[in-house]
């Protein structure tokens, strides 16, 4: 074999091997990025969730401070309409006695 032959190879053989170097160096690199990339988006899908939760507890916090407003309005309504029954109940009964004493006195007469 020629000498410069065998240096020939020898030459592509390290350029072989330093361009697998290289690709196995950019591959592990893009490897690298893509880990980090998935790690923000698992990060971003974590703090979505965190605030759709959230979202949602406030909902149903509000729609709890709402039924309960209703809830009380509606009983002080309720409160206010008996307090008047009763008023007018003792105004019915006033009414009848008077009734019952004019009755009285037209019988007397």
């Amino acid at each position: 074999m020629n000498p410069s032959n065998n240096n020939n190879i020898f030459n592509k053989k390290l350029h072989y091997d330093e361009k697998s170097l290289y690709l196995e160096k950019l591959l592990n690199d893009k490897l690298e990025l893509l880990k980090e990339s998935n790690n923000k988006i698992k990060s971003k899908k974590i703090l979505l969730n965190d605030l759709k939760k959230k979202k949602d507890e406030s909902i149903k916090r509000n729609n709890e401070m709402e039924i309960n407003t209703i809830t009380k309005n509606v009983y002080e309504e309720f409160h206010e309409k008996q307090q008047y029954v009763k008023k007018l109940k003792i105004m019915l009964e006033d009414v009848k006695k008077k009734y019952e004493s004019l009755s009285k006195e037209d019988i007397k007469e």
